[in-house]
């Protein structure tokens, strides 16, 4: 007789998801592992063999891990911590951080999170501007003056 494994956990996808609600219910900061060990499994990667038992057991995994996924973009624009622990968790949950330095006047710098993944369960970019200085408007009638001339020739010297 073949060796089976464990048996499932969970035998309907209600069952799993009633479970997982309990779980945002009590925990105050959820994270994925947090998820794993209340739903009994040893570590995530078993809660994400549990994909592997079909789109009813998929569904309430995935919509889990993107709530948590969620906590994570919204911590990017808290004033009361620093979003490096959400940044570094949304790129190991395939997205990918872009800066550009806006060389113009009023300066900047522009982040862009990408989502890198094929998952539709997952959320879009998120983008962050910040600005560096502000641009000094011009008195009204006043002209900056603009040299066009390269300056004196050295040829001949």
């Amino acid at each position: 007789m073949a060796d089976r494994g464990r048996p499932a956990f969970y035998s309907t996808p209600d069952d799993l998801q009633t479970k997982i609600d309990e779980y945002f219910v009590t925990e105050s900061v959820p994270t994925v592992s947090g998820l794993s060990v209340f739903l009994g499994f040893a570590d995530r990667s078993s809660l994400y063999d549990q994909k592997a038992r079909g789109e009813d057991f998929s569904y309430p995994i995935k919509r889990a891990v993107s709530i948590i996924e969620s906590m994570h973009e919204k911590a990017l624009f808290s004033k009361e911590s620093s979003p490096a622990g959400s940044i570094f968790w949304l790129k190991n949950y395939g997205w990918k951080d872009k800066q550009e330095t806006d060389a113009s006047e009023t300066g900047g710098l522009r982040i862009v999170l990408e989502n890198k993944t094929d998952d539709p369960m997952f959320m879009s970019n998120v983008e962050i501007n910040i600005p560096t200085k502000e641009k000094t408007p011009e008195p009204p009638g006043l002209v900056r003056a603009v040299s066009t001339s390269a300056g004196p020739s050295r040829t001949g010297v």
